[in-house]
């Protein structure tokens, strides 16, 4: 962490317009690796969308990573807006999936069901297998 330490500082202070979003990736992903939830949840929640609002990928991925870590509901609010931005940017099976999935969490149980079924749809159009998104939709029916 030392090592990181040092070297953070320098990209901070290299003059590199990018180094906001090195930094904030950099650091997310090390709170990530080293289980230091607390952390990534209040970085993510403070600055992804500074850094990312465009980037329908980052947006899903951090959406999912949050949905897995915390129930509480400021960061699934947050995660949801995230997930809504990523499908808004660029609707496909992956990010539609965690959608419907983080819907399933905050107990929206009938928009979780429709969004599966949309996936299961869209993986069909395009040949894509849909057996884990079947499975997906058989344990939220199976919920409500």
């Amino acid at each position: 962490d030392s090592v990181y330490s040092v070297l953070r500082e320098k990209i901070k202070s290299s003059g590199f317009e990018g180094a906001g979003k090195v930094i904030f990736k950099t650091d997310l992903q090390n709170y990530q690796y080293h289980g230091k939830n607390k952390e990534f949840l209040e970085l993510a929640y403070n600055d992804l969308e500074k850094y990312y609002s465009g980037d329908y990928q980052m947006l899903s991925n951090v959406a999912w990573m949050t949905t897995n870590i915390t129930s509480e509901p400021k960061y699934l609010d947050k995660a949801l807006d995230w997930s809504k931005r990523s499908v808004s940017l660029k609707e496909d099976t992956y990010n539609l999936d965690i959608h419907a999935s983080i819907l399933l969490k905050m107990g929206k149980t009938d928009e979780a069901i429709k969004t599966e079924k949309k996936v299961i749809a869209m993986a069909k159009e395009r040949n894509l297998p849909t057996t884990q998104y079947e499975q997906q939709l058989k344990k939220m029916q199976g919920g409500k």
